[in-house]
């Protein structure tokens, strides 16, 4: 333990999770999910080496709820699907071998998504026009049954993930 930081190294308690220490692996896109949104050696690794180095928590990257309109681009690990599982139970399996305990970040690209790559046109709670970036397309405004929609496709990718 650090006689400088004491803290940092502590024990912290939240809600039912207790964390070894404060060190937390905030989410960031890696890039390494397979082609197909899959979880394969490759981001299994990379979790389990930041796991074996000591962190109280980790957050896993950016994990999409729908496709291909949630992907900005890809490659990112999906939720959308019950295929997916079993690579994010062998993720989960790498991380907690250290006594870590891990959340899933989940997303959808809204506004960011990239019409080139699936041919639909991105959407927002109101249409952005123009758009927040100049290099992203004109988004169109959600309706009311597609927000009830994305809501239930966050709560299925939570129950995934």
């Amino acid at each position: 333990m650090s006689k400088e930081y004491p803290m940092l190294y502590s024990p912290f308690k939240l809600k039912h999770l207790t964390l070894k220490n404060r060190i937390v692996k905030p989410a960031q896109w890696v890039i390494y999910a397979e082609p197909d949104g899959s979880v394969g050696a490759r981001v299994i690794a990379f979790y389990e080496s930041i796991a074996r180095g000591g962190v109280g928590l980790i957050t896993v990257e950016e994990s999409i709820c729908e496709y291909p309109e949630g992907a900005s681009n890809i490659p990112h690990i999906r939720l959308d699907e019950d295929r997916f599982i079993p690579g994010l139970s062998e993720l989960a399996k790498a991380i907690h071998k250290y006594d870590v305990p891990c959340f899933v970040q989940i997303t959808h690209a809204g506004p960011a998504h990239n019409p080139a790559f699936s041919g639909t046109q991105p959407v927002a709670p109101s249409r952005l026009d123009p758009p927040a970036e100049p290099q992203m397309a004109v988004a169109r405004e959600l309706t009311i049954p597609e927000i009830k929609g994305l809501v239930e496709k966050y709560a299925q990718a939570a129950l995934t993930g």
